[in-house]
C-alpha cells in the first residue's frame, strides 16, 4: 500500500491545465525525486497534497486517508509538511522563534525541544545564530532554517520544493550530507531540484516532469540504461 497515493491528478489554472493526470506512489521511508524543468507543474502539484490549490480532480490519499476534504493545517496535523520554494521566513523574528513557530500543531509540540536538537545538530550554523533576526541571514543560512523549521513539524513525509535555490556551491555539500541523513533516519521525502545529478544520487525513485505530466520514472540506474538523463529531462 502507498504511503502517499497520487492518481490522475489535475489542475486548471483559469483555461491552463497546469497538471495533466499526474500519478505517483510513494511508500513510506522512500526517498523521491521529481525533477524537471522550471514552469512544468512540480510546485504545483507539492502545493495540491498540501492543500494550497483547492480546485483539483483526481486521487489524492494520505496513509489511506482522503485528503480532498482536508485543509492545509488538517493535513500538517497528519505530519505532511510542505517546506515551499523561496523559504516564506518570518523576516523579522530570530532564528530560534521561526524554528518554535515550524513546531505549533499538537504532536510537534510534544516533542518540540528534541526535534531543536536536532535541528541544531543538523545545522549547527542555526545554533550559533539562533538569537539573530532571520533577515540577517545569508541565503543559504536562510534555506537551513527554511528546512530546519519544517523538521520542527514532526513531518512523517516531508515535502521539499528547490532546497538549493540559491544556496552558494559552498554549502550545497552540506545540504547533501543532511538529506543523507534524512535518507537514513528513514524519513518520507518528495524533493523536487533543478540540481538533476544531485537529485539522481540521493534519490531512491525519480519521477520527470514535463508540460504537466509525469514523462519518465525508475530508479537512477534504470534512467540511465534508457537513454541519457539530460535527453530525459529536456524531453
Amino acid at each position: 500500500m502507498a504511503f502517499l497515493e497520487i492518481e490522475d491528478v489535475k489542475v486548471n489554472y483559469g483555461k491552463v491545465r497546469a497538471l495533466k493526470g499526474v500519478s505517483i506512489h510513494i511508500k513510506e521511508g522512500e526517498f523521491i525525486g521529481l525533477i524537471g524543468p522550471n514552469g512544468v507543474g512540480k510546485s504545483t502539484l507539492l502545493d495540491t497534497i498540501s492543500g494550497l490549490v483547492s480546485e483539483w480532480t483526481g486521487k489524492l490519499k494520505f496513509d489511506n486517508i482522503d485528503l480532498s476534504k482536508l485543509t492545509p493545517s488538517e493535513r500538517i496535523d497528519l505530519g505532511l509538511i510542505h517546506c515551499p520554494e523561496r523559504r516564506h521566513l518570518f523576516q523579522y523574528m530570530t532564528v530560534k522563534e521561526n524554528l518554535i513557530m515550524g513546531a505549533y500543531n499538537k504532536n510537534a509540540r510534544k516533542s518540540m525541544n528534541e526535534n531543536m536538537e536536532l535541528v541544531y545538530h543538523l545545522f549547527p550554523i542555526l545554533k550559533e545564530r539562533q538569537n539573530n533576526i532571520a533577515n540577517t541571514l545569508s541565503g543559504g543560512q536562510a534555506q537551513m532554517l527554511a528546512v530546519g523549521r519544517a523538521l520542527m513539524s514532526n513531518p512523517r513525509l516531508l515535502m521539499l520544493d528547490e532546497p538549493l535555490l540559491g544556496v552558494a556551491p559552498i554549502l550545497k555539500n552540506e545540504f547533501v550530507k543532511v538529506l543523507d541523513n534524512l535518507k537514513k533516519k528513514k524519513v518520507t521525502v518528495l524533493i523536487t531540484e533543478q540540481e538533476i545529478f544531485l537529485t539522481v544520487r540521493i534519490t531512491d525513485m525519480i519521477y520527470i516532469m514535463n508540460d504537466g505530466k509525469i514523462t519518465e520514472r525508475g530508479t537512477s540506474e534504470q534512467l540511465k540504461k534508457e537513454k541519457d538523463l539530460q535527453e530525459i529531462y529536456f524531453i
